[in-house]
C-alpha cells in the first residue's frame, strides 16, 4: 500500500502510537474513521466548489 511506504516502520509505529494515545483499538480506529469522515466531507465540498466554478467560467478568466 502507498502509505505504508510513506510511513515509517511500515505504518506500525502510527498505529501503535494511535492506540497509546487513546487507550484502545476500538477508540484509534474510531478516531481515524471519524477523521477520514471529516476529510472526505472537506475534500468532496473543495470539488464541488471546483467543478461549480468551472461550469460558471471563472477558471477562465485566469488564462490570457
Amino acid at each position: 500500500m502507498a502509505t505504508e511506504q510513506l510511513l515509517p516502520g511500515g505504518g506500525e509505529v502510527v498505529v501503535e502510537d494511535l492506540i497509546a494515545h487513546h487507550g484502545s483499538e476500538r477508540e484509534a480506529l474510531r478516531s481515524v474513521l471519524a477523521d477520514y469522515v471529516r476529510l472526505q466531507r472537506r475534500y468532496d465540498l473543495a470539488r464541488a466548489a471546483i467543478s461549480f466554478g468551472y461550469a460558471r467560467g471563472w477558471f477562465s478568466r485566469l488564462e490570457p
